[in-house]
């Protein structure tokens, strides 16, 4: 009989999971900005991506953007799937958070700018991304290979 694939703890799940959902306050506050035509207030809701969620940032007190402290966390989970080798899932998931973070940091650009349409695209890929992100999980699961209790991020994103 085949051993099971990996899959993460609860402890993982509970750890990691935690973090990625903090992400979607920001998201919500992306979509308010733009339904109000504030492409500034987009750029305002994700933060300055400039500042990386180090100790040494956080010890300064320095205001570090959600989107930044979930970061590592979206590629962690990603890796608790195969033994930190890559799987096919693993390869979704890491693509996937790799083209939310591009597409929120467009969008981060695009409020700076003013840009509206730019914000509002690049807000709208983030969210197909985190999607994706979540389906990939999702799949996983319904496939019956993952048996872990609330390993899904899908309820929340």
């Amino acid at each position: 009989r085949p051993a099971a694939p990996p899959q993460p703890t609860l402890v993982d799940v509970d750890r990691n999971v935690k973090k990625i959902i903090a992400v979607k306050p920001v998201l919500d506050a992306c979509a308010e900005a733009i339904a109000q035509g504030d492409a500034a207030g987009v750029a305002e809701a994700i933060g300055d991506l400039t500042i990386e969620a180090t100790k040494k940032n956080a010890n300064l007190g320095l205001d570090i953007p959600v989107i930044n402290k979930s970061k590592p966390y979206f590629f962690t989970y990603a890796s608790l799937f195969s033994k930190q080798k890559e799987s096919p899932l693993t390869k979704d998931l890491k693509t996937s958070a790799s083209a939310f973070f591009e597409a929120i940091n467009r969008a981060r650009l695009a409020g700076l700018k003013n840009d509206l349409a730019g914000a509002t695209k690049a807000v709208g890929e983030a969210q197909s991304a985190i999607k994706a992100y979540a389906e990939a999980i999702e799949a996983e699961t319904l496939g019956g290979r993952l048996n872990t209790v609330k390993v899904s991020v899908m309820g929340v994103l």
